[in-house]
């Protein structure tokens, strides 16, 4: 008995896979591409939820720059844990000041600063 040589054409074998399996390759496409578009969706909203702090904060720096200029200011950097009254307390000696420092820096509300905030710390008399 003789043995038949078997020849295999992989061209015809690879063009016959591809197109077995060219359903499966569309899925994977349109998932990675739904994938990306949802994650590249979420960096864009993350950075334009952070733009107005980053404004607001150019504002104040603006602002502690054009009122140096009139006056002798300090400025002070929010950091973790601070509370408007110890600001205040910590500049002027007493804690009831925190009021020029709300209104030199237009602060609507003073239990919502931010860490990173640049305050204007006016000169003022301790009360």
């Amino acid at each position: 008995m003789k043995k038949k040589d078997i020849v295999i054409d992989y061209r015809t074998l690879l063009i016959s896979t591809v197109k077995e399996r060219s359903l499966s390759l569309a899925i994977g496409v349109a998932l990675i591409t739904i994938i990306l578009s949802i994650g590249f969706s979420l960096v864009i909203s993350k950075i334009k939820s952070r733009l107005p702090i980053i404004r607001e904060k150019e504002k104040v720096e603006e602002k502690a720059k054009e009122v140096s200029s009139k006056q002798k200011v300090q400025t002070y950097i929010v950091k973790e844990g601070d509370q408007l009254y110890f600001i205040a307390q910590k500049f002027y000696g007493s804690g009831l000041n925190m009021e020029e420092i709300i209104k030199a820096n237009n602060i609507i509300n003073p239990d919502l600063i931010e860490v990173g905030q640049v305050l204007v710390i006016p000169e003022i008399k301790s009360k």
